[in-house]
């Protein structure tokens, strides 16, 4: 099991830390307090393979002793479709270079942490119309097209690997569970509820 997150205060390596505290929980946000979302999916800087880029130089000096928290945001399914050779200049080229840029993080954190003691979640925050209703490409519905999202999840020794599960799950259900499976109570202000027991009930 990860081990249990202890309050401590990290020490900043960058010349303006984000000061936070929750939970009784006193901390500095280490790494990414730079934001890269200037023009949207459009901008090169916010393309997946710059994106893991600065994951990659992030890995490189994060303290290992500690149990880190890393947040990465692949935008690239959007428009335009700009991702880079030998990738199709579409939205399945995207999703596919995304996936790649996906597979280098895990592989890029398993060597400079391991996997054993990490619980890893993929998600996105809606789906696409994909010419269904009539709409080539958009979202903001209420449609099936735009409700359903990727919710997978990767945790050695916790969670069975091929573990499917076909309940109703919703995006505020992944703070809890990540909460859950890292041993730190749930604040009484978070909504949605722990998967941890619906996993655990299905990979049974």
């Amino acid at each position: 099991m990860p081990p249990r997150l202890e309050p401590r205060v990290f020490d900043a390596v960058l010349e303006q830390p984000l000061d936070t505290s929750w939970g009784g929980f006193q901390k500095q946000v280490l790494g990414f307090q730079a934001a890269h979302s200037q023009a949207g999916a459009g901008a090169k800087e916010n393309r997946g393979d710059q994106t893991i880029v600065r994951v990659e130089e992030w890995l490189e000096r994060v303290d290992g002793s500690w149990p880190p928290l890393l947040w990465v945001h692949f935008i690239d399914p959007h428009t335009p479709d700009n991702c880079p050779e030998p990738f199709p200049q579409t939205y399945a080229g995207e999703v596919e270079f995304v996936d790649a840029m996906a597979g280098r993080l895990v592989d890029g954190w398993d060597a400079k942490l391991g996997a054993a003691d990490t619980l890893s979640v993929i998600t996105a925050d809606h789906g696409e119309h994909l010419d269904d209703h009539g709409v080539e490409r958009g979202h903001g519905t209420l449609w099936i097209t735009n409700l359903r999202t990727p919710l997978l999840t990767r945790c050695p020794g916790l969670i069975e690997t091929g573990t499917v599960g076909d309940e109703l799950t919703r995006q505020i259900d992944v703070l809890p569970t990540v909460l859950d499976y890292c041993a730190v109570p749930l604040p009484s202000d978070v909504l949605g509820m722990s998967l941890r027991q619906h996993i655990s009930t299905i990979a049974a």
